[in-house]
Formats: structure tokens, sequence, C-alpha cells
């Protein structure tokens, strides 16, 4: 089963056929929503089926990093002019890709999109004081629920200093 293209395939007919998808029962529904998953896997290399699967989904997997690295991330095209700054921003792109995929794959067990939680995270307000430490705003209750979801406790302010020197140790 190959949910992206069950996806793909349900997308498409719900558009392509407004008026016979309205008139469909539910069951019919979840079928249609299934049957373009379903492939055959073919192959002229002689390994056992979930060796193959596992090759096939894995090949998938990087086919969709990629994807995603051009589409929202903007990997491509490198507008650079000097090779330090083509390696700072292959390096940028692919530590936020990295970071992009681990949360779309952290969030699939939950209620919330990727989207969702970008949006959502992104009103969390800041300020950094004159003395090196980042103040950050009582977040909602909405907020508070998705950095549950990755396990952060979120303080109420961070010493900037103390920080690079944690990170950076």
């Amino acid at each position: 089963m190959d949910h992206n293209n069950a996806l793909k395939g349900y997308r498409d007919f719900m558009s392509n056929h407004i008026d016979e998808f309205k008139e469909m029962k539910d069951k019919e529904r979840t079928w249609k929503k299934y049957s373009s998953g379903f492939f055959v896997l073919l192959s002229n290399i002689r390994e056992e089926p979930e060796e193959m699967l596992d090759r096939y989904f894995g090949r998938c997997f990087i086919e969709s990093m990629f994807k995603t690295a051009k589409e929202y991330l903007d990997l491509l095209p490198l507008k650079k002019w000097t090779m330090e700054r083509v390696y700072g921003k292959l390096l940028s792109d692919m530590l936020s890709l990295i970071v992009y995929l681990n949360m779309r794959k952290e969030l699939l067990s939950t209620k919330y999109s990727l989207t969702e939680v970008i949006t959502t995270t992104q009103a969390l307000m800041c300020c950094v004081d004159g003395k090196g430490a980042v103040h950050i705003d009582p977040p909602s209750r909405q907020v508070k629920d998705i950095y549950k979801v990755f396990g952060i406790k979120l303080p109420n302010q961070i010493d900037l200093e103390d920080f690079i020197k944690e990170i950076m140790s």
C-alpha cells in the first residue's frame, strides 16, 4: 500500500468527478480512498519480499525528502556567488530539511499538521533585554500542547550566553 499514491488518486477523483463523489456511500468512498495505493512491485533483483519493500519505500522516502527540499525549503536553485556561501546554504538547507522531516514524522501520531504547528507557534513572542536574556511571552494553551508533543518545556527566559555555550559543547 502506497499512501502517497492513494491520497493523490483520491484527491484527483474528488476533483475530477465531483457529482459522482457526492453520490457515493461511505463504503465506496473508503474503497476509492485506498484503491489508488495498491501496487505490484516488480524487480530484476532477487531478494526477499521484505527486503524489496524496504528498498522501495526507502527510495520513496529519499525522493520525498528531495521534493520537500525543493518545494518547501527552496533548496534549489543555488543563487550564491562564492563556494563558502554555497556550502553555507547547503548546510543550512540540509539542517532545515532534517528538522522539517523529523517534525513531520513526530506529528504523524498526533492531531496536528506541520503547517498548523508552524503557524501556531509563530505567534509566540520573545524579546531580548540589555543583559542578553531572551524573555518569552506566556504561551497559549494550544502552543503549550504543541510543545508538549515534542517533549519541550518552554522556559520563561533564556540566557543567550549560557544557551550558546550549552549547544556548542
